[in-house]
């Protein structure tokens, strides 16, 4: 079993729909997102193509209640 390790000030990423509207989310991913908190784990940087973008937001749209 894999254990993961997260700083209590990040957000689930499961739980993003809950604090963001999805769609803005799209802008956020393609800048980058500037991480405001402090741990002894950085966040590491990613870079998402278009398409890949989509699909993030496509299945945070899932996760939305309907």
């Amino acid at each position: 079993r894999r254990v993961l390790f997260r700083s209590p000030a990040a957000p689930l990423f499961r739980t993003l729909h809950e604090r963001y509207p999805v769609e803005n989310l799209a802008e956020a991913f393609a800048e980058g997102i500037v991480v405001r908190h402090d741990g002894p784990r950085k966040m590491p940087q990613f870079q998402l193509t278009p398409e890949e973008i989509a699909d993030v937001i496509a299945y945070l749209k899932t996760l939305e209640p309907h």
